[in-house]
């Protein structure tokens, strides 16, 4: 015979073939070994805090609010976009507790009406009258818009920790182009693409009634871009005609003396933006379009 103990003070005895047939049949079970868990520096807050509520939105972003830092209580509250690294402060909030006010204990919720998500914001005073709102917003989470940086950017796609000067010029710098496709890392940043892999560019030249045009996607979230469609009759050229501009993210508008023809059409999340040359085929077989991306001061 063959025992094993189920408890503290009662032995259970199988026959030997028995319990075979038992551990046959009911194989034993044992939990793969898990991966280690990696943490990917990816951006920062523009807040240092701890002790914060977080909440995870229905759209992936994180709101945080409240908390501590090395000058005390915080009065204020953020949202995270992990797709992008960047975060923006959201409006109201106060720099210090109202007067006579103790820690704050924040509540973040969010709720659907009409078809529209929104989030809402509480905070209580632990200090005062219990469950007496000291502070409150309430805001659709399509207005909640986190613009981005170049900065944020770069950070979320290579890493803060390899942001240093001896990587600038071959990884992260803005004139970089570490996959080797003909696109620098500002440009990629302008057309929302991925600097890590390779792809064809994403403004597309085409004819239309006789006239070049240009397509192109913009992404109003990027507020620190100049974006200037441009034209000439030669590549060489030493100076190119500006047609259409964009800045801050808004919408092209024709540069003075030029007309081009300029559409804008939502595309998910981005502007699909197309611009027409003022000068036609048959006037100019040989003409040219480009997109110039730069930063603003």
């Amino acid at each position: 015979m063959m025992s094993f103990r189920i408890s503290q003070n009662c032995l259970f005895s199988l026959p030997l073939p028995v319990l075979l047939a038992a551990l046959w049949f009911f194989p034993l079970f044992l939990p793969a070994a898990k991966a280690a868990d990696t943490f990917n520096l990816t951006g920062a807050m523009s807040t240092p805090r701890r002790g914060h509520t977080a909440v995870r939105l229905a759209d992936a972003r994180v709101v945080v609010a409240g908390g501590l830092n090395q000058n005390g209580t915080l009065g204020s509250a953020e949202i995270y976009d992990p797709a992008t690294g960047a975060s923006r402060r959201l409006i109201p909030d106060h720099a210090v507790p109202p007067a006579g006010a103790g820690s704050l204990d924040y509540q973040v919720r969010t709720f659907t009406r009409d078809g529209e998500s929104y989030a809402a914001f509480l905070a209580h005073n632990e200090l005062g009258t219990p469950d007496t709102a000291v502070f409150y917003g309430i805001a659709p989470l399509s207005a909640v818009a986190v613009t981005e940086t170049l900065a944020t950017w770069q950070a979320f796609h290579f890493g803060q920790e390899n942001l240093i000067p001896a990587n600038e010029a071959g990884l992260w710098g803005a004139d970089a182009d570490p996959d080797g496709d003909g696109q620098s890392n500002l440009l990629e940043y302008a057309l929302h693409s991925d600097p890590l892999t390779p792809g064809m560019p994403a403004t597309v030249p085409a004819r239309s009634n006789g006239r070049l045009t240009l397509t192109f996607p913009r992404d109003s979230l990027r507020a620190d871009l100049r974006l200037t469609v441009e034209a000439a009759d030669a590549l060489d050229q030493a100076v190119w005609t500006p047609l259409a501009i964009s800045e801050t993210g808004g919408v092209f508008a024709a540069v003075s003396p030029a007309s081009p023809l300029i559409s804008e059409a939502v595309e998910n999340s981005l502007q699909r933006v197309t611009v027409r040359d003022i000068v036609s085929s048959a006037s100019q077989p040989r003409r040219f379009l480009r997109l110039r991306a730069s930063l603003l001061p």
